[in-house]
């Protein structure tokens, strides 16, 4: 009788349940570890862009200090207008830099969730000496409002030195034109659909004019007070006038007034050059130190656009001007912008020439030298 002592080898039912208990039991941990892990790194990067989002805010408060003290979308001017909530980005318009933070917000972080503790502000104070920024963000951490992400921003943004103010006045010129140049190359080319070239809220309620590209027919409302424009062309003869008055000088209307009062009149207040230089209604009456206004081709003289030497001589090289009917649609930018060496330090006493005031401008100038200096001019003729 043979014996076999080959005998099979395994795991006993019993040994197999305790090697999966011990696995579950093992797996358990690690797969607690792996989650806590993961809720971590999601929230490091939500951390990220809240401190990337924060920063831009900002920086972009900064950036906008620098702009002009007339300028009222400079945030020493006008810091409400960078003050607010980011939870809801429908209250602002899409032109606003707000609804900019708040979509790239949401796109990275997602919208607001339902913690009481969740906060999503900017505030922004003019002390009167400084520009105070505090941003708060915080947000859902995904496990609880016990787990939230936070950011917290704070800055002190100083007054920027600023060029003198016959440099500012300049400068204001330049961009007006550099506007206009950029807007009339755009529709010509029809790269857009239609420029707006005003929507400004008043008391009267909301005007709102554009011009479609690139045949410039008006639309937009607040025409109550000019009947028959809207649907027509600015480039027909009948209407190139408004091209200028009730277009471009819109745009310029929108930067003087006081702190971006909408109820407060056109023209009010000083300008850039400060007390005893005021505000003056469009035209070359608008003499004194700072004013800007926009021309078209009923009020351009044609002696502007002819060099005639002497003391009568009107001659402006960069203005366009019109001689015969039909007028062509032309538009130009008139500044007085006086040097700090335009003072009034000679000639009629009586009239106040002797008073170290800046010289005022004037279309001849050389008649009286001591007492004006000519106007800064720049045109585009809109003819295609």
């Amino acid at each position: 009788m043979k014996l076999n002592y080959n005998k099979e080898k395994g795991f006993t039912l019993i040994e197999a349940i305790v090697s999966l208990a011990i696995f579950a039991i093992a797996f358990s941990g690690l797969f607690l570890f792996f989650g806590m892990a993961t809720l971590a790194n999601n929230n490091t990067e939500k951390r990220m862009h809240l401190n990337l989002v924060a920063n831009r805010i900002v920086e972009s408060i900064a950036a906008e200090s620098t702009r002009s003290d007339t300028d009222i979308l400079n945030p020493f001017v006008t810091p409400t207008a960078y003050s607010g909530s980011l939870e809801d980005c429908t209250i602002y318009l899409p032109t606003d830099i707000r609804r900019t933070w708040c979509d790239s917000l949401n796109q990275k972080v997602g919208p607001e969730g339902s913690y009481a503790d969740e906060e999503r502000t900017i505030t922004v104070v003019n002390d009167d000496t400084d520009l105070i920024v505090n941003v708060s963000l915080v947000v859902d951490g995904g496990s609880g409002a016990n787990k939230l992400v936070s950011s917290f921003f704070t800055r002190k943004i100083r007054v920027p030195n600023r060029r003198t103010i016959p440099e500012g006045c300049v400068d204001r010129h330049n961009d007006m034109v550099a506007y206009i140049k950029s807007e009339k190359e755009k529709c010509d080319a029809g790269t857009v659909p239609f420029i707006t070239v005003s929507r400004t809220t008043t008391t009267a309620g909301v005007l709102e004019y554009k011009l479609s590209c690139p045949d410039y027919i008006m639309s937009g409302s607040g025409f109550a007070e000019i009947s028959g424009l809207p649907g027509n062309s600015i480039l027909d003869p009948s209407y190139r006038t408004y091209l200028a008055m009730t277009f471009f000088q819109m745009h310029v209307l929108e930067k003087v007034w006081i702190k971006g009062d909408p109820s407060s009149t056109y023209w009010e207040g000083d300008t850039i050059y400060g007390t005893g230089y005021p505000w003056a209604a469009p035209g070359f009456g608008g003499a004194v130190a700072g004013n800007i206004w926009i021309a078209g081709p009923s009020e351009t003289d044609t002696e502007i656009c002819e060099d005639n030497p002497g003391i009568n001589n009107m001659y402006l090289p960069n203005v366009k001007c019109h001689a015969t009917w039909p007028t062509k649609p032309i538009v130009n930018v008139f500044s007085c912008c006086p040097k700090d060496t335009d003072i009034n330090s000679s000639g009629n006493s009586a009239e106040g020439f002797q008073d170290g005031t800046y010289k005022k401008c004037q279309l001849r100038p050389q008649v009286t030298p001591h007492h004006y200096i000519p106007y800064m001019g720049d045109g585009f003729d809109f003819t295609k």
